[in-house]
């Protein structure tokens, strides 16, 4: 008797606990209620904006068609976080606007990947849509089933930028020809790299008007029907240098223009007009970046990168400036210091030196050169990277360089009192690509450049901005 009763007891006082605690738990509940998240609380607006920020750049796309639910699409994986996210990305044409399609992707599940596109250009409803679609290398042979093609070129209309990676027979065929040619209102950027022997001029592309900007790969530019003359914005990749110079005198309104590995072929003979508004060019992987500028004339350049140099004086490069006379004001020369030494007259604007590639006697050199006035007047931010190839001597504890004319050098370029502008920033990189350890230069500052720091210390202090650093293989350390 006795245990039963201190059970129901025991019983007694749960039931006392249960209750404590359901009174309890309904205070908490409705204090959890009345929270509200500061995220939960911004305008439809702002939070629409940020979502926006979100979403990939189209150089590193996003595939629409990843089903998998470990990484979903940005727009999808907005609006699976709660109600209110979900309401204001289905509310946020503009997410779903950018988008990647994988040709591949889609060929493995048509009928799952037709209702996923059809559901995606729903949600972006008339935004213009900016885009990329593309098939495996593997694959260029095989022309593109109109069923993939069909509903995409269906909006074109709506294309804004557009990045397309497709076998030849695509852009050439039928279906893509119709759905394009003259349809492209909005059209603003378009970037096309071929995956197949060109056949026939490509003219889908002829009536864009507000098409300005343009990257060909793999596609030479006499193939493709563009509307050049209005382009203000040019790249192309894998041209012989004849096909730049068309682009050059086509496209006459460029701005900007870039070159990337350039393959050695020219046959032209004279000189092209002169090109009024260029103000930016970008020669990079080229052999024959000189040979280009041989016929080039662009009184209004400013900006200007040779990447790759032909091994000579660079005597072509000294004619162009003397040309051209233009008002440079960026220039970076990969292995070309010679093209400084011969055309440094003509750069009398020039605020921003970058030379990658010089050797120890260079860069001697050009620490020489910065103690003359008349040398690149202007001068406000210089960098470079030099090269070491030479094992020094065991015993040898002397300096590639010598840094007290380099401290000299960038006093007198940071003394305020001298005429011209003041040099602000100076970054200068020692490398070394040896495998040997033994052979590699010493992270240590040699102790030149050790009785020398107080000196480079005290114009950083005074304002210029001055960074020393040894880079061997994969390892560097900062010497100031």
């Amino acid at each position: 008797m006795e245990l039963n009763q201190s059970l129901r007891d025991r019983l007694a006082q749960i039931d006392i606990q249960i209750s404590l605690l359901e009174g309890e738990r309904k205070i908490v509940q409705k204090k959890l209620q009345s929270l509200k998240y500061p995220v939960l609380s911004l305008p439809f607006d702002v939070t629409s904006e940020i979502f926006g920020h979100c979403l990939p750049d189209l150089r590193d796309p996003e595939s629409m068609l990843n089903f998998s639910c470990e990484r979903l699409p940005t727009p999808l994986l907005l609006s699976q976080v709660c109600r209110a996210w979900r309401s204001v990305a289905f509310e946020t044409p503009k997410i779903w606007a950018t988008f990647h399609v994988s040709v591949d992707e889609w060929s493995l599940n048509s009928a799952l990947a037709s209702k996923r596109f059809a559901c995606w250009i729903e949600r972006a409803g008339p935004a213009l849509l900016s885009f990329t679609l593309g098939k495996h290398p593997n694959h260029s042979s095989t022309p593109t089933s109109s069923a993939i093609l069909l509903p995409i070129v269906a909006h074109s209309g709506q294309w804004r930028n557009v990045s397309l990676s497709l076998p030849y027979k695509d852009l050439i065929s039928e279906h893509f020809e119709f759905g394009v040619h003259g349809r492209l209102p909005a059209l603003e950027t378009l970037q096309i790299q071929g995956m197949s022997a060109p056949l026939t001029p490509v003219d889908a592309f002829e009536e864009a008007p507000k098409l300005r900007a343009v990257v060909l790969k793999r596609i030479p530019p006499t193939l493709i029907l563009l509307p050049w003359r209005q382009l203000t914005q040019f790249r192309g990749e894998r041209l012989d240098a004849m096909e730049c110079l068309h682009v050059l005198r086509w496209a006459v309104s460029l701005v900007e223009c870039t070159f990337a590995r350039v393959d050695e072929h020219m046959g032209e003979s004279t000189l092209l007009p002169p090109h009024l508004p260029l103000t930016v060019l970008h020669l990079r992987g080229s052999f024959v970046c000189s040979d280009i500028l041989a016929y080039l004339t662009l009184p209004s350049l400013r900006e200007l990168h040779l990447d790759g140099d032909d091994g000579g004086s660079g005597e072509k490069f000294v004619c162009f400036l003397s040309r051209s006379r233009p008002p440079l004001m960026h220039l970076s020369l990969d292995d070309a210091y010679s093209y400084i030494l011969g055309g440094y007259r003509f750069l009398l604007d020039l605020v921003v030196l970058d030379m990658p590639s010089l050797n120890v006697a260079e860069m001697s050199g050009l620490v020489h050169r910065l103690r003359d006035p008349a040398f690149l007047p202007k001068l406000a931010s210089l960098s470079c990277s030099v090269w070491e190839w030479i094992k020094p001597h065991p015993k040898d504890k002397t300096s590639a360089i010598n840094y007290g004319n380099l401290a000299d050098a960038l006093e007198f370029r940071g003394n305020t009192n001298n005429s011209g502008a003041r040099l602000k920033s100076f970054r200068m990189k020692w490398q070394d690509s040896r495998d040997d350890p033994e052979d590699r230069i010493s992270f240590t500052p040699p102790p030149d450049f050790r009785l020398n720091l107080p000196r480079l210390q005290n114009l950083v202090d005074e304002g210029m901005h001055i960074s020393v650093i040894a880079e061997v293989g994969q390892l560097s350390e900062v010497w100031i």
